[in-house]
């Protein structure tokens, strides 16, 4: 932690952390700086987080995700739109 700290000065405002082992989704709360947001996307067994000083002591969020939270009524007509106005390059995700 202590190089991605220094990387970032202070730490990441953002991590998705995708492994579901339990000391990496540790270390992805860990890189955040004070109210980073980590999403967790994969399947995590159980374990245990200090949640004082992993989460609450710099007002982080670590928030679960699952098949990426998204309404596809809603999300896939914004990608259709995003795509037509030449914002979404699907081809580079592929």
């Amino acid at each position: 932690m202590k190089n991605i700290k220094e990387i970032t000065n202070g730490g990441t405002h953002y991590a998705v952390e995708t492994t579901g082992v339990p000391v990496v989704v540790r270390q992805s709360l860990q890189a955040l700086r004070p109210l980073g947001q980590v999403a967790i996307v994969g399947v995590t067994p159980e374990m245990t987080l200090d949640v004082h000083n992993d989460l609450m002591a710099e007002g982080k969020t670590m928030m679960g995700v699952i098949e990426g939270d998204a309404v596809p009524q809603v999300f896939i007509p914004e990608l259709v739109d995003y795509y037509k106005k030449g914002l979404f390059p699907y081809q580079r995700v592929i």
